[in-house]
């Protein structure tokens, strides 16, 4: 009878949780085509599943600081990680405001909450009304919305110019982390104007080696040895995975000094179409949600007390909620069919509710 009682309400959740976030339901219709089955938000058990959890209930304070670029600076310095950005040379609230001097070096044009949006001066320099554009456009939009990517809500943006590292042979190493363990590093560089990328992941062994796959963000295979900095680049992302249940974490490499670059906490957006609704997938199993802020820190009173409650014993006895989901979701589906015109107006409400100021704090 619990069981059965159990699965009823993780199915209620489930639909409060896209009734109540239309963004996000707005986002994974937008994925549909790549996406095997919807996300189960309420009992996650897949990565896609465990990414939209955190997007919907995990409000971890430290992911508002490691999503600002800048922040995520100051914050590698207070933990004492040796590794550093690339020098600052200046930081304001408008593009129009960059020195001349920045204008006439070589450097790097970003802003501190966005994806996308950097302009090396060298490129601009003629042009320069085109990147000012940009960047206060860039500014005046609070990302994170379009994927509901919640860690980025209410970041003030910001323009900054960095020293702009040698492009050519340039590597970039990206560090799939859950805490302190290191499973997957991206690795991508440009060698003569072509873009060579490699992904390495964790054997049954525990040793990282190359895999036998097509990378979506490269032009051929690096399949070159690791650079001499590999070893500190894994034990440092070990170290910042420790503050997390899971991140990736970013470098730079011009082979001369290891750079940090960034934190990301939502991976191309937070959903992960290959392999995201595999419950095989050797990442859900080192993806524990217990080791959330969310997790540590849940709600003490209301129905989503009791929700974390059934969630924590659901969770630690294994319990697989699929078929149930199913049987559920097809009688949903079939009202939602026979009342279609009061479905329409009840979700049109929920999407305009959602772009109203106060829906910027998240869930």
């Amino acid at each position: 009878m619990r069981r059965r009682s159990d699965a009823v309400l993780f199915y209620i959740v489930d639909i409060w949780v896209w009734l109540a976030h239309p963004e996000l339901t707005k986002w994974t219709c937008r994925l549909l085509k790549r996406l095997v089955e919807v996300p189960n938000v309420a009992y996650p058990r897949t990565l896609n599943d465990k990414m939209n959890w955190r997007k919907v209930y995990d409000r971890n304070p430290l992911f508002k600081v490691v999503c600002d670029k800048l922040t995520a600076r100051a914050w590698m310095e207070d933990i004492g990680s040796p590794i550093h950005g690339p020098p600052l040379v200046w930081v304001g609230d408008r593009a129009e405001d960059i020195p001349e001097e920045v204008w006439q070096g070589n450097y790097v044009l970003k802003t501190s909450h966005a994806c996308r949006t950097n302009h090396f001066t060298e490129d601009f320099r003629d042009r320069r009304d085109v990147a000012i554009k940009a960047l206060n456009a860039s500014v005046a939009r609070e990302y994170g919305h379009r994927g509901y990517e919640t860690g980025y809500f209410g970041i003030k943006g910001r323009v900054f110019a960095e020293k702009a590292l040698e492009s050519e042979g340039l590597e970039e190493i990206k560090v799939f982390t859950f805490g302190t363990y290191v499973w997957r590093v991206f690795r991508s560089r440009t060698v003569k104007g072509v873009r060579l990328a490699d992904n390495w992941e964790r054997d049954p062994a525990g040793d990282l080696v190359l895999m036998d796959l097509d990378t979506a963000s490269g032009d051929g295979r690096l399949r070159g040895e690791a650079p001499p900095i590999w070893d500190m680049a894994l034990e440092e992302a070990g170290k910042i995975g420790a503050h997390f249940d899971h991140a990736r974490v970013d470098f730079l490499y011009d082979w001369q000094k290891l750079w940090f670059s960034e934190i990301t906490l939502f991976n191309r957006g937070g959903m992960v179409s290959r392999r995201g609704h595999d419950t095989s997938e050797e990442a859900v199993g080192l993806w524990d949600l217990r080791e959330s802020w969310a997790w540590k820190n849940p709600p003490q009173r209301g129905w989503k007390a009791y929700y974390f409650r059934r969630l924590r014993a659901a969770m630690e006895a294994g319990e697989d909620y699929s078929e149930a989901r199913s049987s559920l979701l097809c009688g949903a589906l079939i009202l939602r069919s026979r009342f279609k015109f009061w479905f329409k107006r009840v979700e049109g409400r929920l999407l305009r509710r959602s772009k109203r100021p106060s829906r910027v704090s998240g869930a």
